[in-house]
């Protein structure tokens, strides 16, 4: 093995399971940022707002007023970025080609294990389809699943669990000659952020999904910047489907480790407040990925 290839493993192993002292310290800082607790409206105001994936989605589509709540939830301020001089495309190849020369994840055995921290920002209505609360819900997630897809999800809090979700159906794991079915390029970005929370990603799917990606015209490089999780990365990001953005101005953004091409963040960043209770640009919805492997047995981490 040469040395750059040494070094490469060495980060990849470092990037996949920090420890638990500095686990321990992202989250004390998180919750300064993302408290779990919710804004507490002090009056009732109609506003015209789009709720994506709930079931207020289809009455505010049309323009139905809603009411949201006044105070501003603390959400999490967009990640900063340094410039880069390279387009998308040819980042994106060079990525993939160091991505298909990654040593396999780790473990053995017929399930997949992925540990991921996620930050959402959630809104509850009520019967009327008010939105009468509006909070960020922080939580990690262990995730072990079966060729066919089905297996269990853990969700946990501050190490306490929250609870447990089997899954008796699911969606057969992604391989490099049946990729995503995706049309626009916010799909391809969240196909990659599906595949990337229920399975291993081997270095070969990698190196596909990445390769893909670099065909797809609209994207940008954000640049160099450092994740959540204290994390060199390098960004890209594309413009969030419409009738899929919880506010006007809406960007996905993907971060990718510069000597692996592994994903180490997603996020959903929003530059326009649009109706909702929140400061922009910030990000409303963020996945961290921590670590991943196959294992034996439901339960048993690689």
């Amino acid at each position: 093995m040469s040395k750059a290839s040494a070094r490469a493993v060495a980060r990849m192993a470092n990037q996949r399971f920090p420890d638990d002292d500095a686990l321990a310290e992202a989250r004390s800082a998180h919750r300064a940022v993302w408290p779990d607790s919710p804004a507490r409206p002090r009056r009732r105001r109609l506003v015209p707002v789009l709720v994506a994936g709930t079931a207020l989605a289809a009455v505010a589509a049309v323009g139905v007023p809603l009411v949201a709540p006044d105070d501003v939830v603390p959400t999490a301020t967009a990640l900063v970025y340094q410039h880069v001089d390279t387009d998308p495309a040819t980042l994106l190849t060079d990525l993939a080609r160091r991505a298909a020369t990654q040593p396999a994840p780790s473990g053995a055995g017929d399930y997949d294990y992925v540990r991921t921290r996620t930050w959402n920002l959630a809104l509850t209505g009520d019967s009327d389809l008010n939105i009468t609360d509006a909070r960020i819900s922080a939580a990690e997630q262990d995730m072990w699943t079966a060729p066919d897809g089905t297996g269990r999800l853990d969700v946990s809090r501050d190490g306490a669990p929250v609870k447990h979700l089997d899954l008796s159906s699911g969606v057969a794991r992604t391989t490099p000659d049946r990729l995503p079915e995706a049309r626009t390029t916010a799909q391809w970005f969240d196909s990659i952020r599906e595949t990337w929370s229920r399975q291993a990603v081997s270095p070969a799917l990698q190196n596909a999904l990445l390769s893909a990606l670099a065909t797809r015209g609209d994207i940008t490089t954000e640049g160099k910047t450092t994740d959540r999780a204290n994390r060199p990365g390098i960004a890209v990001s594309t413009k969030q489907d419409p009738e899929h953005a919880l506010t006007p101005n809406e960007r996905l953004v993907i971060v990718l480790d510069p000597d692996t091409g592994m994903l180490l963040d997603y996020e959903v960043m929003s530059l326009e407040s649009g109706s909702l209770p929140i400061t922009t640009p910030c990000s409303t919805s963020y996945t961290i990925w921590l670590s991943s492997g196959h294992t034996t047995k439901i339960g048993l981490r690689p």
